[in-house]
């Protein structure tokens, strides 16, 4: 299998594709369930936020930042959600917005924003998360269409709300993330909104 970055000179397109690797074991045939209790997509859209790019390039494969207020997750969702996304429902492996601030209360969840990875024509999604013993452990999964996923990855990035019980509180972090049982330690990781501040 060969991975080609659509961003030209990239560093971080090869340690991509060893990622989409390691998840399609993982990943295939997974049907469109949406997302697990306690996780509610927001909002999904192409590529990482620029702020992000160096620790990319370094090494890091998928982030997950958590906003636990109000003011913070306003300033996620201005950062990461396009104007002009079109309104969608359901399972969110398309671009678009699947909800809105408006619909967290602040009590009991939080906003999270992951960046990761997927194939071009076989859209991936985080499914759900836990925390068990101050690990956090993401489940994704994967539309695919037609006889296998094409070559080429496109990096995304997903607002959700998410229950605060299924994740650390801010003075855990940062914490390891785990992937669909794959330890990428220290290539993923969970941090509060925005990382690396």
């Amino acid at each position: 299998m060969q991975c080609r970055a659509d961003r030209a000179g990239s560093g971080y397109a090869g340690k991509v594709c060893v990622l989409l690797l390691l998840l399609m074991p993982a990943v295939a045939g997974c049907s469109e369930r949406g997302t697990a209790d306690g996780v509610e997509p927001l909002a999904r859209a192409e590529g990482w936020r620029e702020a992000l790019v160096d620790d990319l390039e370094s090494g890091t494969f998928t982030i997950l930042e958590i906003a636990y207020d109000r003011a913070t997750a306003q300033r996620a969702w201005e950062e990461n959600v396009p104007d002009g996304l079109p309104r969608r429902s359901g399972t969110p492996y398309r671009n678009g917005r699947y909800g809105s601030l408006d619909d967290v209360d602040f009590a009991t969840r939080v906003v999270v924003v992951v960046w990761s990875a997927g194939s071009s024509s076989c859209p991936g999604w985080l499914y759900g998360l836990e925390t068990d013993d101050g690990v956090v452990r993401a489940t994704t999964r994967e539309r695919v269409e037609g006889e296998g996923c094409a070559e080429v990855f496109v990096a995304y990035r997903m607002v959700l709300a998410v229950e605060r019980d299924l994740l650390p509180d801010e003075a855990s972090l940062p914490a390891r993330l785990v992937i669909d049982g794959y330890d990428f330690d220290p290539r993923a990781l969970v941090a509060a909104y925005p990382a690396g501040s």
